[in-house]
C-alpha cells in the first residue's frame, strides 16, 4: 500500500473513533477521486459510512428522508453510466452509499463501474456487499460471477452461479454458462508439478499456460469434441490419475452426453470411490436429463405434455431427494448442499425433514434470507401459521427495496396471516404487495376476496 494511503487510512479511523464520520467520508471519496482502485480507502469508507448512518439512524431520520437526499447522485449516476464516465459513476455511488449503505442499485452500478475500468478486486467488493444484506439477491450473484470470471477464477464463479441457481431467479442460459466454467476449472487442473526440479517446474508452467490458452478457445461443439478426444488421450496413457475423467465428465456434461459422462464416471470410481466429485457429478449425470425434459415441456398446455411434465417433475424431486441426502452425509457442514436437500425435500411434501435442512442452511449468511423463505413455507403449508409470520418476519427485516424474491415473502407473510385468521395484517400486506407490483401472483384476487369477507 502507499505511504500516502496508509496515512489517510490512518487519519480516516481516528475520525471515526471521534466520531467525526462525515470527515472519514470526506477524505474517502477525496482520494478515491484520484485513485478509484484504492480497495483499501474504499473499504474504510464503507465502515464509515455504516457508523455514519447508524448514528443517522438513532436519531431517527426517516428512509423518505434519506430517499430524497440520495436522489441528486442516484441521477448523477445513472448519467455517468450512460455516458461511460466510470470515475464519476464511482464516486456518485459512495455519496448515495453515505446515506444509504445498503442501497442496492448504488451497490450493484458500483461493480458494474470498477468493472469498466479493469478493477475486477473493488468490483467484487461492490456485489460481494451486497450480497452480506442480500445474499440470494440475483443480479449481484450473476455478476459476481461475471468478475470472478474476468478475474480468471472460473471455480470461484461456477459456486456464484450455483447459488444464483439454487435461488431459483437463474436466467435462462445459466446451464451453458456453467458447463462452460465447469470446463475452465478442468482444464486449470489437468496438471499438477511431478518433480521438484526448477527444469519440471518451468516445463510444468509451460503446460499450464497451454492449457489455459485452450480452455479460452473451448467456444464451439468441434472445440469440445477436441479437448474430449485429448483429455481421452491423456487417460489412456496415465491411467491412475483421476483427473482425466473428471475433466471428461465435466466435458460430456457441457454437451449434455449424460449417458457418456456416467460411463466416465465409472472410471474415474475405479481409482478413487471416496472422491466427492463422483458423486457430485453423478447427481448432475441423473437430474440434468429430467431437468432438460421440463424445460422442453414447460409452455406446453398440451394435456399429454402438461402430464408428462408432471411426472418429470415428480421424479426429480424424488430423485433429487435420495442424491443430495447423499451428497449431505458426504459433506455434512456444507449448508448449500443441505439447502437444495430441502427444497427437493419440501417438493416430495418431506416437511419435517425440510425443516431441519432449512434451519441448518440458515446459519450460512448467504443462504439465511431464502432459507428462511422456504422455512416460513413450510410452516405455512404444515398449519402453523404463527411460526411462518415469526421466520418470514425475520426474512426482510431491514429491506427497503423488494427485488421478486422480497415480493415472495411479502406474499406469503399475507398468506400467514390470512391462514392464522389475521385478515385485516393479511389485506395490509396484500395492498401494500399490489402497491409494488400489481401484477404479481394472484395478489389482486387476494386483496378482492378478504374485502368481499371483511
Amino acid at each position: 500500500m502507499a505511504t500516502n494511503a496508509r496515512q489517510i487510512i490512518e487519519k480516516m479511523e481516528q475520525a471515526v473513533q471521534r466520531g467525526n464520520h462525515g470527515y472519514a467520508i470526506e477524505l474517502g471519496i477525496n482520494f478515491l477521486r484520484l485513485d478509484p482502485k484504492a480497495l483499501d480507502i474504499r473499504k474504510v469508507l464503507r465502515a464509515a459510512q455504516r457508523k455514519a448512518v447508524q448514528e443517522q439512524s438513532a436519531r431517527q431520520a426517516s428512509g423518505l428522508v434519506l430517499a430524497f437526499q440520495s436522489l441528486l447522485p442516484t441521477i448523477q449516476m445513472r448519467i455517468a453510466l450512460l455516458l461511460k464516465k466510470p470515475e464519476a459513476a464511482l464516486e456518485n455511488c459512495e455519496r448515495i452509499l453515505c446515506r444509504q449503505p445498503a442501497h442496492r442499485s448504488a451497490l450493484l452500478a458500483g461493480g458494474s463501474a470498477a468493472r469498466a475500468l479493469g478493477d475486477v478486486p473493488t468490483s467484487l467488493f461492490f456485489y460481494e456487499t451486497l450480497l452480506e444484506s442480500n445474499p440470494g439477491h440475483p443480479v449481484a450473484l450473476r455478476e459476481l460471477a461475471g468478475a470472478l470470471e474476468a478475474g480468471g477464477n472460473p471455480k470461484a464463479a461456477l459456486e456464484a452461479l450455483q447459488r444464483l441457481k439454487g435461488s431459483g431467479a437463474a436466467p435462462y442460459d445459466i446451464d451453458k454458462w456453467m458447463r462452460d466454467l465447469e470446463a475452465k476449472v478442468s482444464m486449470q487442473t489437468q496438471w499438477k508439478p511431478e518433480s521438484g526440479s526448477f527444469t519440471d517446474a518451468v516445463r510444468d508452467m509451460d503446460k499450464q499456460r497451454d492449457l489455459d490458452a485452450e480452455s479460452q478457445t473451448i467456444r464451439t461443439e468441434e472445440d469440445v469434441e477436441r479437448a474430449i478426444e485429448r483429455i481421452r488421450r491423456q487417460a489412456d496413457a496415465e491411467p491412475g490419475e483421476i483427473r482425466h475423467p473428471i475433466s471428461l465428465v465435466d466435458l460430456l456434461l457441457r454437451k449434455e452426453d449424460w449417458a457418456g459422462a456416467l460411463a466416465a464416471l465409472e472410471r474415474a470410481r475405479a481409482i478413487n470411490p471416496q472422491d466427492f466429485r463422483i458423486e457430485e457429478r453423478r447427481v448432475r449425470c441423473l437430474l440434468e436429463p429430467l431437468e432438460a425434459g421440463i424445460r422442453l415441456l414447460r409452455a406446453s398446455v398440451d394435456p399429454a405434455a402438461v402430464a408428462r411434465r408432471e411426472a418429470l417433475q415428480k421424479d426429480l424431486a424424488q430423485k433429487g431427494a435420495e442424491c443430495y441426502r447423499r451428497l449431505v452425509s458426504m459433506r455434512p457442514t456444507d449448508q448449500m448442499l443441505r439447502f437444495r436437500l430441502g427444497e427437493f425435500l419440501a417438493e416430495t411434501g418431506e416437511l419435517e425433514p425440510a425443516i431441519r435442512e432449512f434451519q441448518s442452511a440458515e446459519a450460512d449468511p448467504r443462504l439465511k434470507r431464502d432459507a428462511l423463505r422456504r422455512l416460513g413455507e413450510c410452516w405455512i403449508r404444515k398449519g402453523e401459521p404463527s411460526l411462518a409470520v415469526k421466520t418470514l418476519q425475520r426474512a426482510i427485516e431491514g429491506i427497503q427495496i423488494f427485488d421478486e424474491k422480497d415480493k415472495e415473502v411479502l406474499y406469503l407473510l399475507g398468506a400467514a396471516h390470512e391462514s392464522g385468521g389475521e385478515r385485516s395484517m393479511a389485506l395490509e400486506l396484500f395492498l401494500r404487495l399490489q402497491e409494488m407490483d400489481i401484477g404479481f401472483r394472484d395478489v389482486t384476487k387476494r386483496v378482492a376476496a378478504l374485502r368481499v369477507k371483511g
